[in-house]
């Protein structure tokens, strides 16, 4: 196996988590598309990110960041294309403004995470881009990239299954760190896909 990358996922409700689960199998029955399914139902606050460090070190410099931070609200604005990707769109509040909470916690994120990483070459990979940040928990990812000829019928196909309801907004209140690690990462990595889930976080109550 390849050297370790670590993501930080907000963990959404266990409503949308069923959802996300349903529309994702049924992508693979239907499609072959495995690569949204062998994550955990997430949106991505930090994805892939090449760390040699222990565990503990990263654990330490995300535990400031995330300790006693206050939780928000993230609401649901539908099914949509993110770039190639068919997501859920959590980008955003429901006056269509960016949710500044949920982009600003992912920013000190990967600001906490960037003294401890280092580059890789990893197919379909980018560094994360404050500006570029979309809020997005993926329903058919990788493939839409690697079989662009299946795009339209695969998001046609998504928006028809009929899963589980979501809800209008669930609480940001759940954020974990998970250790990932593939045959090699430039190549199909998601087809040999495996992670561990290595540390919770509980975001404070705003309300408190």
């Amino acid at each position: 196996m390849s050297e370790p990358v670590y993501g930080v996922f907000l963990i959404p409700d266990p409503a949308t988590s069923a959802a996300v689960t349903s529309i994702t199998l049924s992508v693979e029955r239907q499609f072959g598309f495995v690569s949204a399914g062998r994550f955990p139902p997430h949106a991505t606050l930090a994805g892939s990110v090449p760390i040699r460090a222990a565990v503990p070190d990263i654990v330490a410099a995300l535990d400031p960041v995330l300790r006693d931070r206050p939780g928000f609200a993230v609401h649901h604005s539908g099914i949509v294309r993110h770039g190639a990707a068919v997501t859920y769109d959590v980008d955003r509040l429901p006056d269509g403004t960016r949710n500044l909470a949920l982009a600003e916690l992912a920013a000190d994120v990967n600001a906490a995470l960037a003294p401890l990483a280092h580059a890789i070459d990893a197919l379909l990979v980018s560094p994360f881009r404050p500006g570029l940040f979309r809020a997005h928990i993926s329903l058919a990812s990788h493939e839409m990239n690697t079989q662009p000829e299946l795009a339209d019928q695969v998001e046609a196909f998504v928006r028809a299954v009929p899963a589980p309801a979501v809800p209008a907004s669930f609480p940001a209140s759940l954020v974990g760190l998970y250790e990932f690690r593939s045959a090699g990462w430039t190549g199909h990595w998601w087809e040999t896909l495996t992670w561990r889930h290595l540390r919770t976080w509980r975001l404070a109550d705003p309300r408190r």
